[in-house]
């Protein structure tokens, strides 16, 4: 999914960072200070809202909005979106 958004999202001209851990995620996005992230909720080493919230208790990267996106989320991911004040959460189709 992470391929798929990154390059839909430069064919539109944006310039992409990506990460592949969480742990990557919270670094790149400390050094880059993005004006967006999307974050998946499900990464190797831990979860999107622990990654999420490190970025938000992080005062480099509170400011900055995600959006949680993943193949697979329920209600219980809607209530920790909520509570981390994503932008917005997205379920991906692409299998």
């Amino acid at each position: 999914m992470r391929r798929i958004l990154a390059g839909a999202l430069e064919q539109r001209g944006y310039t992409i960072s990506e990460a592949t851990t969480g742990d990557e995620a919270i670094v790149t996005a400390s050094k880059e200070n993005p004006k967006l992230i999307l974050l998946d909720l499900s990464l190797p080493d831990m979860t999107g809202t622990e990654a999420a919230r490190a970025l938000k208790q992080n005062p480099q990267t509170a400011h900055i909005p995600m959006v949680g996106c993943s193949a697979h989320f329920g209600p219980e991911w809607r209530g920790q979106g909520c509570a981390l004040e994503w932008l917005a959460m997205c379920k991906s189709r692409f299998r």
